[in-house]
């Protein structure tokens, strides 16, 4: 997905996928390190909220990664924005 930017990639994702609501998170964002400001790209939680009001969760990095090694599917993109990374708890297909 070279070139996408991630609102535009979750805004596409998000008219097909519902995210799972049996959890206690359906997305999540990786916690900016100590120091680091808050990451502009969290602007995503508005897209998503656009879409489906779940709940978010942000995990610390090294917590982030273990979940996303667990993912199913890996999208990569032209994003450039630290704290881009976001994983999705996916639930039905609409």
């Amino acid at each position: 997905m070279d070139g996408i930017q991630i609102p535009e990639l979750l805004d596409g994702i998000l008219r097909l996928l519902l995210l799972d609501h049996y959890p206690d998170w359906q997305y999540a964002l990786m916690r900016p390190v100590d120091g680091d400001e808050q990451p502009t790209i969290w602007g995503t939680r508005a897209t998503i909220d656009e879409h489906d009001r779940g709940f978010p969760h942000d995990f610390e990095r090294f917590e982030f990664n273990k979940y996303a090694r667990q993912s199913l599917v890996t999208v990569i993109t032209g994003e450039t924005a630290q704290y881009g990374n976001t994983i999705l708890r996916k639930g039905t297909v609409g």
